[in-house]
């Protein structure tokens, strides 16, 4: 019994050995890291996928060349699905990145797929798009991956679109209404996608064309005689279609070969770059080029020159005519010029035509030029230069203008005989000098200048030649542009006090007759003369800033610095507004704020600009106020 206990005893640990040896014999199962595509493809617009990553170690993800690329999950130690993502690519061009999963354990095991993401894209046919004059419906072919807009805009107004926003490919169609204008028209459709915008031109053919009116001459007029030998044509033309006109001027003594002249740009005067024979006739014409094919000539007209070339004593000439019935009139006149200083485009001429043209650099005589007609009227004196107190200089003078000189800038003339005098020119009554402007250019290098002011409207500026031609400009248009016509008063400071009583009285009774409203003698911004444009929409600059009118405190003027305050060539808003509203009254038109608003072209700060005048600023000498 001992024994076969013994054997099956025996029989059991061979049994336990053998499965013991047989269980030890398994092999580990193989390491495995494998991803399920090769190569994925990302939506342009951006979009997320997955990748079935197949793994049973654990392992590491990295991106190559794919800073715009995402994946998650970037570790694992089984297998999952990983999700890859973009953004839109906007970059243009097609961009891929390569992802590369590697086993933690053992680095050459590994598996990697290559992402690719093409761009947004937007392609139209035809690029551009050629339409009629007429008019016409025409298709637009768009080819996309993406969603798109058509962005609406004014200059659009004229086309009609079945379609302004979709995604993919569409094809859209155009209404475009006829071209109004002579000229070829590019409308732009701005698409946007994805924050980039491309724009698609429509091509309009030029619409009917007219030809510009028959140019008029308007000096010298067919007939006139005495005409200067350094004559300077004007003329009228206009063109419906509102085109710039470009002008030939041709010139004849047999009025048969012509000398053609130009082309001229954009003006309608003309000053030959040589004088003309005196005493002799001439024949002359002129044509008009809109510059879209269509042109128109004058008629021939006939004058002859004067036998001199010297203006004679109390002789006038337009300088500049007005397109206007009822015009604005600046009248130039000269003290201290002797008689050879009236060759025509001589001395008198030079300084004069460049003060007038000065003048009309600065706004808004600038914008509002073709309200005015100027003249030029010669006064003959005895003697050159004129008469300067401190320096117990005397000169017999036309006009006998006096200049304190010695510091100051002071001047005075014969007003009585200024005036009688520029009555000489046909159509200037004393009546008509309550609308006009006169200015006496004075024959003395000296820096000074006076205005006198009467209470009905009329002014006589007394500006010498100045030390620079620039500062002929600055004073001029100080004392003619601010004082004389402007009625306006000067911003600078004389004295550190505020004005008395009876100064503030004086003052008072000034701007009752219509002067002296660029300065508020109130500190309420309600009641200031520029109370109208606060807070209008480009005018912030506008304000209130104590000085001005010759005194530090007491009285107030609107911006911080203007033509009236240091002669810079800027008047500042209300003085722009009291000139162009006396122009307008002038000439018979409505004067509105916002028609001053919507014409006013130098809506800005001056305080930055430097004055031009180039020279250190000595205040000019108040203006002489006479009530009549």
């Amino acid at each position: 019994m001992k024994t076969s206990v013994l054997r099956l005893s025996g029989l059991y640990a061979i049994l336990l050995l053998l499965i013991v040896s047989l269980t030890g014999c398994e092999k580990d199962p193989a390491k495995e890291l494998i991803v399920s595509q090769s190569s994925v493809e990302l939506g342009s617009d951006g979009a997320a996928v997955t990748v079935d990553v197949t793994a049973n170690i654990g392992w590491t993800a990295s991106v190559t060349n794919g800073s715009w690329l995402q994946i998650s999950p970037k570790k694992g130690s089984s297998s999952l699905q990983m999700q890859v993502k973009a953004d839109a690519n906007i970059s243009g061009a097609e961009r891929s990145a390569t992802v590369t999963l590697k086993a933690d354990a053992d680095a050459s095991l590994a598996a990697s797929f290559i992402v690719k993401q093409v761009p947004v894209q937007l392609t139209f046919s035809p690029d551009p798009v050629k339409v009629k004059a007429e008019g016409e419906t025409v298709s637009i072919n768009i080819t996309s991956n993406t969603s798109w807009k058509i962005e609406e805009s004014v200059e659009t107004s004229r086309v009609t679109l079945s379609q302004t926003s979709g995604t993919g490919n569409a094809t859209i169609s155009a209404v475009v209404t006829a071209n109004p204008n002579n000229k070829y028209v590019k409308i732009p459709l701005k698409f946007s996608y994805f924050g980039i915008f491309k724009t698609l031109y429509i091509e309009q053919e030029p619409g009917p064309n007219t030809a510009p009116a028959k140019p008029e001459f308007t000096s010298p007029v067919n007939g006139a005689e005495n005409v200067y030998s350094n004559v300077k044509f004007a003329w009228n033309c206009k063109d419906a279609d509102g085109d710039t006109l470009t002008y030939h001027l041709y010139l004849s003594k047999d009025g048969a070969q012509f000398d053609e002249y130009g082309p001229i740009w954009h003006v309608r005067s003309y000053s030959l770059p040589e004088d003309l024979d005196i005493n002799t006739k001439y024949y002359a014409k002129l044509k008009a080029d809109d510059g879209v094919g269509e042109t128109s000539e004058s008629d021939v007209i006939s004058f002859t020159t004067a036998s001199t070339s010297l203006y004679a004593d109390g002789e006038w000439v337009v300088y500049q005519e007005s397109t206007k019935p009822n015009p604005v009139k600046l009248i130039f006149t000269g003290d201290g010029f002797v008689k050879g200083d009236y060759e025509r485009g001589g001395h008198f001429d030079t300084k004069v035509d460049w003060a007038i043209e000065g003048l009309f650099s600065a706004e808004p005589y600038k914008t509002y030029r073709e309200y005015f007609t100027v003249y030029k009227i010669a006064a003959y004196s005895q003697e050159s230069g004129t008469t300067i107190t401190a320096d117990k200089k005397q000169r017999s003078t036309a006009f006998s203008a006096v200049c304190e000189g010695g510091g100051s800038t002071g001047i005075s003339c014969n007003y009585d005989k200024v005036n009688n005098w520029v009555q000489k020119i046909p159509g200037i009554t004393s009546s008509d000098l309550y609308k006009c402007a006169v200015c006496v250019i004075i024959n003395e290098p000296i820096y000074a200048g006076t205005c006198l002011m009467t209470s009905n409207g009329e002014s006589i500026s007394m500006v010498p030649l100045q030390r620079s031609d620039q500062q002929l400009i600055s004073t001029l248009t100080h004392e003619m542009g601010g004082h004389g016509f402007g009625r306006l008063v000067d911003e600078y400071v004389t004295s550190d006090s505020a004005p008395s009583a009876e100064t503030l009285a004086s003052y008072a009774a000034w701007q009752g007759y219509g002067a002296g409203l660029n300065m508020s003698l109130t500190s309420s911004m309600e009641e200031t003369p520029w109370s109208m444009l606060l807070g209008q929409q480009g005018y912030g600059h506008v304000s209130m800033y104590e000085g001005g009118w010759l005194y530090q405190r007491g009285v107030w003027r609107s911006e911080s610095i203007s033509c009236m305050n240091d002669n810079r060539l800027y008047f500042d808003s209300i003085s722009r507004y009291l000139i162009v509203k006396r122009i307008m009254s002038i000439a018979g038109e409505e004067f509105t704020l916002e028609k001053f608003i919507a014409n006013d072209v130098q809506k800005t700060d001056n305080t930055g600009q430097t004055k031009s005048s180039g020279e250190k600023f000595v205040p000019l000498a108040p203006p002489v106020f006479v009530i009549d």
